[in-house]
């Protein structure tokens, strides 16, 4: 399989998973036991949470996410990315402003676990455009123009 399309196929995937946490609760009251994340087997001495807290504000561009790493949350790497993703979502999906945009918020959060680990916060603003993931980071994860990459390259 092409990357490009094994790319979106996984993101894909992710999405329909994180879309189905917000209705998904376990007896507990949390989410079901089988979307929960589990650590990665690349960082066993760093396994999550990689999420410290979040706090929605609003800015004069509009929504903010902004989220503080945890010191395992800005060593993530592979398939640790998708569980910080899953986590983020888990903890604030419920607001609807950032599922609307779950594909332009996913490669926003990617972005800065990428780019800008050391960042004191990482701010996801679901009003930015999705423009797919390598956009993203040509932005610096602020993309401004509604350019998203083509799915099958």
């Amino acid at each position: 399989m092409h990357v490009g399309t094994r790319k979106m196929a996984s993101g894909l995937v992710l999405a329909f998973a994180l879309a189905s946490l917000s209705g998904c609760q376990g007896s507990d009251g949390g989410p079901a036991r089988a979307a929960q994340t589990k650590p990665s087997p690349v960082a066993p001495d760093c396994p999550p949470p990689y999420i410290a807290g979040g706090t929605w504000k609003l800015d004069e561009y509009g929504p903010v996410l902004e989220i503080t790493p945890t010191d395992c949350g800005r060593k993530v790497v592979g398939a640790e990315i998708d569980s910080l993703i899953l986590e983020a979502i888990k903890k604030f999906g419920g607001n609807p402003r950032l599922t609307a945009n779950l594909f332009g918020a996913i490669n926003q959060l990617e972005c800065h676990a990428k780019l800008f680990p050391d960042k004191p916060t990482w701010n996801i603003e679901p009003d930015r455009p999705y423009v797919g993931l390598a956009n993203t980071e040509a932005a610096e994860c602020n993309p401004s123009t509604a350019t998203p990459d083509l799915p099958y390259d």
